[in-house]
């Protein structure tokens, strides 16, 4: 799924008043804590092996001296029309997570807190989800180490 994929989607289903641009800027929030959160906690993919979750484009930082193959330290906000099409990292059968969260934060922002509490409910069962398959399917960095 791609940036405009989802506010696609999200703009069929529940209309709102809000720009493409808010929209973006959640889908990066979100973004964000996935790639902090659960990719950085584990060790990158070597790059002879298959990707499982997409590539994006990414702020080169520092890298840790122990691995040659190092995750960046970060992953850039989405602006649009500029990354309209840039896939976004949670994957296939997880990514209703982005439709459920873009409409948990249009609830939320437009005060229907009953609405925002479900969609929230939605998201965190799809994202725990996730969260667990990629622990699964991915070695834990022994380190721990997390460059913020």
């Amino acid at each position: 799924m791609t940036v405009q994929d989802a506010i696609r989607i999200i703009r069929t289903m529940k209309p709102n008043q809000f720009s493409d641009e808010d929209m973006a800027r959640w889908l990066s929030d979100l973004d964000g804590q996935v790639y902090r959160d659960v990719i950085l906690t584990h060790l990158p993919h070597v790059p002879h092996k298959p990707v499982i979750y997409p590539l994006v484009k990414i702020w080169h930082g520092k890298k840790h001296k122990k691995h040659h193959h190092e995750h960046p330290v970060t992953v850039p906000p989405y602006v649009l029309p500029k990354d309209a099409a840039q896939k976004l990292l949670i994957p296939f059968p997880y990514q209703d997570a982005y439709i459920k969260y873009l409409t948990a934060q249009v609830d939320y922002h437009n005060g229907e807190f009953d609405r925002y509490n479900n969609a929230m409910m939605m998201f965190n069962t799809i994202y725990q989800q996730f969260a667990d398959w990629y622990n699964r399917a991915h070695i834990p960095r022994q380190d721990n180490i997390v460059v913020t």
